[in-house]
């Protein structure tokens, strides 16, 4: 699975940052790459012609109550309907920690690693691999809407467009890419697909095997029926899954936005009970059983109350919903924790909790320009700058 991913991903990188170069290309329209960049900047703005006309069209929906909206910006309103300036700010803390650090099947391969520096340096690798999304994932759809914005002229309402404008990477490869190039693109794209899949069916088999039947059922089982069970847990997964992918194609909705719901759903419970176990002695399992369970009540209650229409429109994006559960369950494992008896001493030992005297934090981090720290401060410097030119530059 791992050695998949490695090879993936290089595909996915090279294809990906190509069919940005060819459609900023396109735009240019035998200029440089730059030309294109700045076409596509300026009818990204959304200041004239039909480009203007499709931004006015739809900014209602997706800005409500706003008299500006510009859609370069990383800095959005709070109403705004997937990305407020809240997300990026404090998406670490309701959804980055359950993501990433509590992601089993990340985890694995950091603790693959031959050393503490290895596994450092790959975190850190994977940041700049994040910095180079926008320009994958990102400006492709930019390219598009100064391509084609007759797309949203189509259709009066977001989910009325939505059907056309979710193939817009497999419309970028089919116009602009040369026969073989798209093939392997195509073939990339599959890849991480699955990739995904057998990462997370891996993972799953793993827990439900080693941390539930093992654990709690029959606890002398063999290596041999233990690898038997996972591989039936696995196929039963597979073919769920593929019914459910088949139900969820049914819905008017896109299906990023649908996983970022179901994000901002399940993480904000355990992140907060996650950042609080680690960092605080004196969390318990009566806080933290009680904090999940109403923090799945409470993320029911106001979807509920959203879809009612009566509650106030910096409410309705799903990531201002996943802020409010995360700040509540925070508060609520404190409380409880504290109104329970504590944790006994073998809950919170030092491999469980953080011991800042014990930590190895400033060890193995190499020196010169091998060294963590300081690809790890230029990622940050890379990302502030992200932020800031397409906070305020463009």
């Amino acid at each position: 699975v791992a050695w998949m991913d490695v090879l993936t991903i290089g595909v996915m990188v090279v294809g990906g940052l190509t069919v940005t170069i060819l459609g900023l290309n396109h735009l240019a329209d035998g200029g440089s790459i730059f030309d294109g960049f700045r076409v596509m900047v300026e009818r990204n703005r959304g200041e004239t012609g039909a480009w203007a006309e499709a931004v006015q069209r739809l900014q209602p929906q997706i800005t409500p109550g706003e008299a500006d909206y510009n859609r370069l910006s990383v800095i959005q309103p709070l109403t705004h309907e997937t990305t407020p300036w809240t997300h990026w700010v404090l998406s670490f803390f309701y959804i980055g920690l359950w993501y990433t650090v509590i992601n089993q099947f990340m985890i694995q391969r950091v603790l693959a690693a031959k050393d503490m520096y290895h596994a450092r340096m790959g975190i850190t690798f994977a940041g700049f691999l994040k910095l180079l999304l926008p320009f994958i994932v990102v400006v492709p759809g930019l390219i598009y809407f100064a391509m084609r914005p007759d797309i949203i002229l189509a259709g009066d309402t977001i989910d009325a467009i939505r059907p056309e404008a979710d193939k817009t990477y497999v419309n970028l490869i089919r116009d602009l890419v040369p026969i073989g190039i798209k093939g392997l693109l195509l073939a990339a794209l599959f890849g991480a697909i699955q990739s995904t899949v057998s990462a997370v069916l891996n993972s799953t088999s793993t827990i439900l095997t080693l941390d539930f039947y093992k654990r709690y059922m029959r606890p002398d089982v063999s290596e041999h029926d233990t690898v038997s069970l996972g591989r039936w847990i696995t196929a039963v997964l597979l073919v769920f899954s593929i019914l459910f992918g088949i139900w969820i194609s049914t819905l008017q909705a896109s299906l990023f936005v649908y996983i970022q719901v179901l994000f901002t759903f399940f993480a904000p419970p355990f992140s907060a009970v996650f950042l609080l176990g680690t960092l605080w002695r004196r969390i318990n399992g009566p806080g933290a059983t009680f904090t999940v369970l109403a923090g799945f009540a409470l993320g029911i209650a106001v979807k509920a109350w959203v879809g009612t229409g009566n509650a106030p429109e910096w409410l309705a994006p799903y990531a201002n919903q996943g802020v409010l559960n995360w700040a509540f369950c925070m508060i609520c494992c404190t409380v409880v924790s504290l109104m329970t008896a504590p944790p006994r001493p073998e809950q919170i030992s030092d491999d469980l909790t953080f011991n800042w005297q014990k930590m190895n934090i400033g060890g193995q981090l190499g020196t010169g320009w091998k060294s963590v720290t300081l690809w790890w401060s230029l990622s940050v410097v890379m990302m502030v700058a992200f932020i800031i030119i397409f906070g305020w530059v463009l």
